[in-house]
């Protein structure tokens, strides 16, 4: 395959639209080719952007029971089949559809029928997923309000730190606690450590909210300050439960419009 024809698999990569073997093709050509990273990364950034200006779907409210209810109940001993395997790269715009991952797991579970999940154990970790999908799109929700509000404000935070490739994006509402980060393709927490947000103003650094992150995904933080006045953000690696002090390095950093 040409190179013309690899960057448009790239483009259909980050809108979620390609088979296992399209996806071995773009992560072999992306491990060699620094000018097609630096695409995806431009092209990540515009889906990020144009996904927070879509108006949220819900899913009818009889749809989850009725998924849950197809499934059948397997007797103890019964044949387990597994799941197929993920491909190693997260898709970059998928988990972005604004109120999407409820709706998508639903979706999934009526295409796949019973033949994946056919244990007890396996059907209660469904339930489980749907449950916490319920709560994140409350917070996917909260997030697309405060983008329609015209006084909302943008930063991206760039990498800073070697082994991270993906910019952070803030949306926030100055003179409100409504404040968002998002990120795509963020490393996987080391084992001990979290992140920690930071931000900047006139009066010093302030330490923020720690969160942990289990696999390269997208990520959908709350981060509940009024940055009006702050003047800069950032990320860092720490110790679980945040840093005792200082900050240590960081791995995003970016200034913040000032109000």
């Amino acid at each position: 395959m040409d190179h013309a024809g690899l960057r448009e698999l790239i483009a259909g990569g980050v809108l979620g639209g390609l088979d296992r073997s399209e996806h071995v093709t773009v992560d072999e050509h992306l491990s060699a080719c620094s000018a097609c990273c630096r695409l995806e990364g431009q092209l990540s950034r515009v889906a990020m952007e144009l996904s927070l200006c879509v108006e949220p779907r819900h899913a009818p409210p009889a749809l989850r029971g009725y998924v849950l209810g197809a499934l059948p109940e397997v007797p103890r001993g019964s044949a387990r089949w597994s799941l197929p395997a993920r491909s190693g790269r997260a898709s970059t715009w998928r988990g972005w559809a604004p109120a999407g991952l409820s709706f998508a797991l639903a979706a999934a579970l009526l295409v796949a029928g019973a033949g994946w999940l056919t244990a007890r154990s396996e059907l209660d970790e469904t339930r489980a997923l749907l449950a916490a999908a319920t709560a994140e799109q409350s917070t996917q929700v909260a997030a697309m309000q405060v983008v329609a509000d015209p006084a909302h404000a943008t930063a991206w935070l760039e990498p800073s730190g070697a082994g991270f490739e993906n910019a952070v994006l803030m949306v926030y509402l100055p003179g409100s606690e409504q404040a968002y980060l998002v990120a795509s393709g963020l490393p996987a927490t080391p084992e001990g450590r979290v992140y920690q947000f930071w931000h900047a103003d006139a009066t010093g650094v302030h330490a923020g909210l720690t969160f942990a992150v289990t696999e390269p995904e997208v990520v959908l933080i709350a981060v509940d300050l009024d940055l009006a006045r702050a003047q800069a953000a950032m990320l860092t690696l720490e110790p679980v439960g945040g840093a005792q002090g200082q900050p240590g390095p960081d791995v995003v950093f970016g200034e913040l419009p000032s109000s």
